[in-house]
């Protein structure tokens, strides 16, 4: 036994070896014997069945003798003509060795100076035509002596070969010498010799085969005390490997229709499970999952792995489910998958651009495909390119090399793992290679994560650029949490990204497009999808892909056709236990063939087929989430691939790029080939290769010289001194919206002397208010509102600091708090009501709409502002001086002012702005200081006192007493006061009034919503009933009209500019220092790539069951109504609550309508805020009954 287990791991080595190179076919043969048992007599009729089988060149072994079998002309000539020098030795067996004297003679001599001299002889001499001619009377002297001999024995039987061979052989010999040596006595002595020959041939493998049946009979009736599933028969020791063939899922899958769904076999002393139907696979990976919840990981993978301590491999128990607690929660959460799509994107841009470089040209789309997602996945990892372009070129490559090393030994057949007893010796050395290799790895590891802890530790981490090596730092140093995790945990974690999302999601691309090269109509339904969606004038994004829904079911045909991973990742049972009926016995290997069940005729139809359309019409119920046991492409169960979400994004965004940035085709001549190749990844037999044309998107887009990779936006080629200003015209949001088609959602205009940077899509807009918002924080502010911010010393213009951050905490903490809001509520409601009681008595008169809620809004923000404080009389006084300059100061605000464009000028204000906003600003200093002034003396000591017995404190009084606190975090100067009442008055009423008036606007143009705003109010509030703010959180149809109002007409359309205090990137370009960016919220508002339908008014989008992933938080960027970020609008509180409650009010207390046949008009003025281009002039009806609601 000792001696056939050496002989057999001999045989495992030796055929190892011989694996590396690409044999050719043959049959599956036998440990040690090879396929003599099966060969039979006649091996010229064996080897042609099997030449019928495997083609016209073949291999077998012959105990451990490979053996090459040609039968067609052509492959013949290619070994007897064309490589006749290198074929020219012999292979004698020992007995023609020793008969030829150790091959010195012309049959068996090695190609050399001996065999070309002997054969010289033998042929020019001995074979020569004058000796064969002088030797014909030899001849014809023994066959003439046949000739008698056969006469003699007429009418009795002959055998034919006998006779044929003494006849030839007498000839021959008589040539050799002249004559017959000894006459008949020299016939029998070579008949004999002949027959003994041929009666020798199986002894000893007769022998062998005898002895292992005897064994594997032994060891089969031991095995029959439990009840395991039904399976083949294999051989002792070896058990079924011999027979498995290099495509295990086909083997297996074949095996399952004889054997049934779930089978066994020994792969060595291994035993094997393999489960192929779904309600098998139910019991494993849901009822037992626990149960079956280890993993059976190789020796190459116990190394990767740090002995199993990542979240692949790693045993079910505490450590594992801290690892998925990190993974999942932590470093693959929607939250930080979206901050890390900055680096995805830039990652698949610069592969765009090498692409284009190579244009014409074939293209290795499984190498394109790999390398793309290996440089997103590392970049995500530490958050760029580590060390520069030194990593880039050289390191990177090696670290490449390194991980795709990984896979082929995970891949390799390892003798260590199917016979454990011999892991000791590590016969191939795959245990050897694979610490080399992850000695290296781990190398690199340790280099990176001491260069980011030195950064840590120096606080020069941007903590609004979270990578996932910073999150695990951060966990790391939560000692006492029960989610912190040692160094050799992250680095298998990060091991575990690398290797398995490189690997799985390149693989799947390339299936992915060789099915869509098979398959040209699929191709252009995904162009046509992908030009609708995204358009031929931008760029894929991230927020496109859940509209890609054809391209999605592609994908998930392509995962049914080819699953990345066909067995899934081996499970282990911890206990023995029943599945299907049959015992599963501890630690066996079990194996989901998930290739099989998906494409199993009892489940599918047509499962051979590519036709995507099969996940359109139930996409919901066939998805990843492994709860459908027909499709598992990810697996199922605690188990289920940790790393799906980072793969579904990689995949279709770098496909759904790839797809409409080039169109693809084959190399001419070449036929596409499909065939696959088994490993832990399937991947295609042959690489795909395809020729890339770029797209007039890519030309203008993105086909940039490598060296521009970190210039400036592309956009419009400007005028000398005046840049692009002449050709803007009026309405700026047109203008940029023309631009964004030609130019894509960033591009610059030089205004003047003024660089402009305009961001239009969502994921820009992020990067901006989100992912840099620090860095943006800085506001542009024109000449004319320094002016009237007292030089930008209030909330809205003030540069970003402490400064800035005091008047914020005050403003949103102490002004707009719920408390204080509420306090103010009896304020809002008188002002409300006046304005109500002066409509009353103007029913059935043309009314301008804006004005009137303009005046109202006023009313309020003065009477929230001082009128706590001021007596009602001197409240209005002040307010209608107020009203007098407010307009103007908007109209000023929003002029075009060449000191604005040419700082240069700014000193000789040409236009005069400055001038009169200054004198505007002298008439608000007087009316504030007058204000102040009384509020000062009219204040006591005891304001709470005061407070309390009012039972409300206005604004005013709040800031004056934070500016007595004047050693406090939040005391405030005399002048910030100011500059917070200028904000509060002119931010507080042009905006709010603006929406209310285009609210009304759209409700008279679509009378359905009116009625169905009016029906709410009616049912909430009554109609012998007033609107109060109580009612306001009920009326959800109103709300859903304001947001949709706020989506269409944006008050502050291209919000307040920003301005970066350093030079930094955005979407791959480099936005320099002080640069003006605006952020084009109109246009995302109205993206159809975003939006259904975007130019319709639809309240009812924002009703649908996600509708809170809709306020006004700044947290979705498809909807930015009042920014995102620290710089967000500070005043949504008060706007939110003033807005709903005026139209509420006017809504339900009066009906509205056009006069006569007027046209309405929804023509926009563009300014700071977007206004109507023509007053909104309506109507009043009385709507409520009772008389006394009006009083």
């Amino acid at each position: 036994m000792a001696l056939l287990t050496l002989f057999l791991s001999i045989w495992a080595f030796r055929k190892s070896r011989h694996g590396r190179t690409r044999l050719p076919p043959g049959p599956r043969c036998l440990p040690l014997v090879g396929y003599l048992p099966f060969l039979g007599t006649d091996l010229h009729r064996s080897f042609t069945e099997l030449a019928q089988i495997h083609g016209p060149i073949f291999k077998l072994w012959l105990g451990s003798k490979l053996c090459v079998v040609l039968s067609s002309p052509a492959v013949i000539r290619e070994v007897v003509r064309d490589q006749d020098g290198t074929f020219a030795n012999r292979d004698p067996t020992v007995a023609a060795l020793v008969y030829s004297d150790n091959a010195n003679d012309v049959i068996f001599g090695p190609n050399g100076s001996t065999w070309r001299m002997l054969r010289k002889i033998f042929v020019r001499e001995m074979l020569s035509k004058p000796n064969i001619d002088a030797c014909y009377p030899l001849r014809r002297q023994e066959v003439r002596k046949i000739i008698t001999d056969v006469y003699s024995k007429v009418s009795t039987p002959i055998d034919i070969g006998e006779l044929a061979f003494l006849t030839v052989f007498n000839a021959t010999t008589s040539m050799l010498w002249g004559g017959t040596p000894e006459g008949k006595k020299w016939s029998a002595t070579g008949s004999m010799a002949r027959d003994e020959y041929s009666q020798k041939h199986f002894v000893a493998s007769i022998t062998l085969v005898t002895l292992l049946l005897v064994i594997w009979a032994i060891r089969k009736s031991r095995h029959g005390r439990t009840r395991l599933p039904p399976g083949p028969c294999g051989l002792p020791l070896v058990g079924y490997l011999p027979f498995l063939g290099t495509n295990l899922h086909r083997s297996f899958a074949e095996l399952a229709r004889v054997h049934g769904p779930i089978f066994k076999l020994w792969l060595g002393c291994k035993l094997c499970v393999v489960l192929s139907s779904p309600a098998i696979i139910k019991e494993v990976v849901r009822e037992q999952d626990r149960t079956f919840a280890n993993r059976d990981p190789t020796v190459a993978a116990l190394i990767m792995s740090h002995n199993a301590n990542d979240i692949v491999f790693a045993p079910d128990g505490s450590t594992w489910r801290m690892l998925r607690k990190v993974l999942v929660h932590e470093m693959l959460s929607n939250r930080n998958l979206d901050a890390c799509y900055t680096f995805r994107r830039q990652e698949v841009r610069k592969i765009v651009i090498d692409v284009y470089s190579k244009a014409g040209t074939p293209i290795d789309i499984g190498q394109l495909a790999s390398l793309t997602v290996f440089n997103a996945t590392t970049s995500m990892l530490w958050g760029g390119t580590p060390e520069g372009k030194e990593w880039s070129i050289s390191l990177g490559a090696e670290f490449r090399a390194a991980v795709s090393a990984f896979s082929v030994l995970m891949e390799k057949p390892n003798i260590s793992d199917f016979f454990p007893t011999l892991a000791r010796f590590d016969i191939q050395g795959i245990e050897k290679e694979t610490k080399k290799i992850s000695l290296w790895v781990e190398q690199i590891f340790d280099s990176l994560l001491e260069q980011r802890m030195e950064v840590n530790a120096a606080k020069r981490m941007n903590a609004t650029q979270k990578d996932f090596v910073q999150s695990l730092l951060e966990l790391r140093d939560q000692q006492g949490s029960g989610s912190s995790i040692t160094l050799k945990h992250m680095k298998s974690l990060l091991l575990d990204i690398v290797a398995a999302g490189t690997d799985t999601v390149s693989a799947m691309a390339e299936w992915v497009m060789g099915e869509l090269m098979r398959h040209p109509k699929v191709m252009q339904k995904v162009y046509e999808e992908l030009k609708s969606v995204v358009g031929l004038n931008d760029i894929v994004e991230e927020f496109h892909i859940p509209k890609l829904k054809y391209l999605e079911a592609v994908v998930k045909e392509t995962h049914r056709l080819h699953p990345a991973a066909p067995f899934l990742v081996p499970r282990s049972p911890s206990q023995t236990s029943t599945v299907g009926g049959y015992t599963i016995p501890k630690g066996t290997k079990v194996l989901v063939n998930v290739w099989a069940m998906q494409r199993d005729p009892q489940i599918w139809d047509r499962p051979l087929d590519f036709q995507p359309e099969r996940f359109l019409s139930n996409a919901e119920k066939v998805d990843y989430s492994g709860n459908n046991f027909m499709y598992l492409p990810f697996g199922s169960g605690r188990r289920i691939c940790a790393g799906l979400p980072l793969a579904e994004r990689m995949l279709s965004y770098v496909l759904a790029t790839f797809l409409h940035s080039f169109e693809w085709k084959l190399p001419f001549g070449t036929e596409l080939d499909l065939s696959d190749k088994f490993g832990l990844v399937t991947k295609k037999s042959t690489p795909l290769v395809l020729i890339p044309t770029p797209s007039f998107l890519v030309i203008w887009t993105l086909a940039k010289p490598k060296k521009q990779m970190a210039s400036l936006p592309p956009g419009p080629h400007g005028l000398p001194v005046l840049g692009y200003l002449p050709f803007l015209g009026t309405n700026l949001l047109t203008s940029f919206t023309k631009l964004a088609r030609c130019y894509g959602p960033i591009y610059k205009i030089w205004l003047g002397n003024k660089l402009c940077i305009v961001v239009s899509s969502p994921s820009l807009a992020k990067e901006v208010l989100r992912d840099q918002d620090t860095t943006f924080a800085n506001r542009d502010p024109s000449i004319a509102t320094l002016a009237v911010t007292y030089g930008a010393r209030d909330i809205i213009w003030s540069s970003y600091g402490s400064s800035w951050r005091i008047l914020r905490k005050l403003f949103v903490r102490e002004m707009m708090s719920n408390t204080n809001l509420a306090a103010c509520c009896n304020l809002r409601k008188d002002e409300v009501r006046k304005t109500i009681r002066d409509i009353s008595s103007k029913v059935g008169s043309p009314m301008d709409i804006g004005q009137l809620i303009f005046l109202t809004e006023m009313n309020v923000v003065m009477s929230m502002l001082w009128g706590g404080t001021l007596e009602a009389q001197k409240i209005c006084m002040t307010g209608a001086k107020f009203r007098e300059v407010v307009s103007e100061m908007n109209d000023l605000v929003m002029k075009p002012n060449l000191s604005d464009f040419f700082p240069i000028l700014a000193r000789f204000d040409i236009q005069g702005v400055e001038r009169q906003m200054k004198r505007l600003y002298q008439r608000v200093e007087t009316i504030f200081d007058g204000v102040l002034d009384e509020c000062v003396k009219l204040v006591p000591a005891d304001t709470e006192e005061t407070c309390n017995n009012k039972g409300r404190k206005d604004f005013l009084q709040i800031l004056l007493e934070l500016k007595e606190q004047e050693l406090g975090s939040t005391s405030i100067s005399r002048t910030q006061i100011k500059a917070i009442l200028v904000d509060i008055v002119i931010g507080g009423t042009d905006t709010t009034a603006t929406t209310a008036e285009w609210l009304i606007a759209e409700i008279l143009r679509n009378p359905d919503v009116m009625k169905k705003v009016q029906d709410e109010l009616t049912e909430v509030v009554g109609m012998n009933n007033i609107v109060e703010e109580s009612h306001l959180p009920r009326l959800q149809y109103l709300d859903a009209v304001v947001k949709e109002t706020l989506r269409l007409h944006t008050p502050v359309p291209l919000l307040v500019p920003r301005r970066p205090s350093k030079s930094c990137t955005v979407g791959g370009y480099t936005i320099p220092k002080n640069t003006r960016v605006l952020v084009n919220v109109c246009a995302i508002h109205v993206d159809p790539n975003v939006w259904d339908n975007p130019s319709e008014f639809k309240p009812e989008r924002f009703l649908c069951h996600d509708s809170t992933r809709y306020d006004y938080t700044g947290s979705n960027f498809h909807y930015l109504p009042f920014g995102s970020g620290r710089r967000i609008c500070p005043g949504i509180p008060l706007a939110e609550k003033m807005v709903m409650y005026l139209l509420a009010s006017l809504l339900h207390s009066f009906e509205w309508h056009l006069q006569g046949d007027e046209v309405l008009d929804l023509s926009e003025k563009f300014g700071i805020v977007l206004k109507k281009r023509t007053p909104l002039i309506a109507p009043p009806s009385q709507r409520l009954s009772n008389m006394e609601l009006y009083a």
